[in-house]
């Protein structure tokens, strides 16, 4: 399907939009691939580490309804993405210059955790907010210079810590979050503040009345938890699996930097392959890509090996993020956006997190990698099933071109 040429002052939103994407994978890279081995050599276990990040999700998923909220009301989405941004700044400062005890270890990187859970939702918004009338069929464009941002920055990252140490991790992503505070400024003003024309019904809206009114929604949802404890389980211990198999954080940086380069093509392919065979068949075909590496973890103990088998998950994850994204864009009245997307979030990275890594991190430490992962590939299999299901009566509605 053609679309019709964009109109300069579109164009520069669509400028703005990948320099803010660019930078979001950029500042992402330089702590999450890390952030697992940076509390295991802060002296947390394996199954401290699952209970701590599963209070994360639970922190994130009380928090991320709340932004949504707010961006969907007077705040607008751009402010709530502002603060937020603060908010993590502050948390990676304080959590930096901590080794011990323990337990304020964990407290600070479940602090972390919380603080930054709602960006995603709300830089989701602030770009279905801005690309115009065909956002859904555009957003797979804007959301693989994420993917460029993070392949070209994480390999160097792991070579950095490879020298320097886990713990320079924290101030560097202090740092980048800065850059990525500049990148938001254009969207401070008029109409780009992402509240959709100040409507008297985003200040009302809320998940409960999405889940009243979108049927579709609670197995939708229900699926995605499913899928996410799963995979969140499986993708979180991995990288504890291929450094206790000798690895170290250059691997896990090269690793990541050639999943996100897989990213980059399928990202840009997905909104066409989501129009030509539906975003329901897209999201399974991602699932599946997911499931058979998982399940070939469970057969490998080389950590190279590990490491290359990774790579699928970038597939996997462009068609999954960006079918359920669009998706949830379809299912939601307009009013409701933000907050559709910040269920979405909750599913995928507040509920699934809290089942999945803290059973995940006792499965790892009492009966080994292979068990977590065959159990975690037969998930995705049980969840996808679910989010079909949910979707065969009353699929998503086409987005007007």
């Amino acid at each position: 399907m053609l679309r019709a040429p964009e109109i300069p002052e579109q164009a520069q939103v669509t400028r703005d939009l990948r320099r803010l994407f660019v930078l979001g994978g950029v500042s992402t890279a330089a702590i999450l691939p890390f952030f697992v081995p940076l509390l295991e050599q802060r002296g947390m276990s394996a199954s401290q580490i699952g209970l701590s990040l599963s209070v994360a999700a639970f922190g994130g998923l009380i928090v991320t309804p709340a932004w949504s909220h707010a961006a969907d009301g007077r705040l607008g989405i751009a402010r709530a993405l502002q603060l937020t941004t603060l908010l993590s700044m502050a948390a990676a400062i304080a959590l930096a210059p901590v080794s011990s005890p323990t337990l304020l270890v964990a407290a600070l990187a479940v602090l972390l955790v919380i603080v930054e859970t709602p960006g995603t939702a709300l830089s989701d918004s602030l770009a279905l907010a801005n690309l115009g009338p065909d956002a859904s069929s555009r957003y797979g464009s804007i959301r693989l210079w994420t993917s460029l941002g993070w392949a070209l920055s994480v390999v160097v990252f792991g070579a950095a810590y490879e020298r320097l140490g886990y713990a320079s991790a924290l101030p560097l992503y202090a740092l980048l979050l800065l850059g990525y505070l500049a990148t938001l400024a254009p969207f401070r003003r008029g109409a780009r503040l992402g509240s959709r024309h100040g409507s008297p019904h985003n200040s009302r809206a809320n998940a409960w009345r999405a889940v009243r009114e979108v049927r579709e929604l609670p197995w939708f949802l229900v699926g995605l938890v499913i899928v996410s404890a799963s995979s969140m389980g499986a993708n979180t211990f991995v990288a504890l699996q291929i450094v206790d198999s000798g690895g170290g954080p250059f691997l896990l940086g090269l690793s990541a930097s050639l999943m996100a380069l897989v990213e980059v093509p399928f990202f840009h392919w997905s909104p066409r392959l989501g129009e030509r065979i539906g975003q329901r068949r897209l999201y399974v075909a991602g699932v599946l890509i997911s499931a058979l590496m998982i399940a070939a973890w469970a057969f490998v103990s080389s950590p190279l090996a590990i490491s290359l088998l990774k790579v699928a998950s970038g597939a996997s994850f462009a068609f999954s993020y960006s079918a359920t994204v669009v998706i949830t864009e379809r299912l939601m009245p307009e009013a409701l956006r933000s907050t559709g997307q910040g269920l979405l979030q909750v599913a995928r990275n507040g509920l699934g997190p809290i089942v999945g890594v803290a059973i995940s991190g006792i499965v790892y430490q009492h009966l080994g990698a292979a068990a977590l992962f065959a159990g975690c590939a037969v998930l995705q299999l049980v969840g996808a099933a679910v989010v079909v299901g949910s979707l065969r009566t009353h699929p998503p509605r086409p987005t007007p071109s």
